[in-house]
């Protein structure tokens, strides 16, 4: 059971991945006009859960205003997690 909870961190990471992807309107060093901001590293983020503490890398941007719907901006308990994987993760990912 002890790959559950890295599988379940390498998904998420991946989602915020390509949310932010989406959200700028640019792959990693793609430069387009249509894009909207810059990339700016990871924020690590740990969430309690019922197979341990996970810590996420939360994606970045420049300016700022961006969080990925993968994770609820605040809440670091399972509830966040539920709430994502409910619902479609990648929702707003083209």
């Amino acid at each position: 059971m002890d790959y559950i909870p890295e599988m379940i961190r390498i998904l998420i990471n991946l989602a915020m991945q390509m949310e932010r992807q989406a959200y700028l309107q640019a792959g990693p060093y793609e430069r387009t006009p249509e894009r909207k901001d810059y990339a700016n590293g990871y924020k690590p983020k740990t969430v309690n859960t019922r197979l341990g503490a996970i810590t996420f890398d939360v994606p970045q941007v420049r300016k700022g205003d961006f969080y990925p719907n993968a994770l609820e901006k605040g809440i670091r308990s399972e509830r966040a997690l539920k709430l994502a994987l409910a619902g479609p993760v990648g929702e707003n990912i083209r």
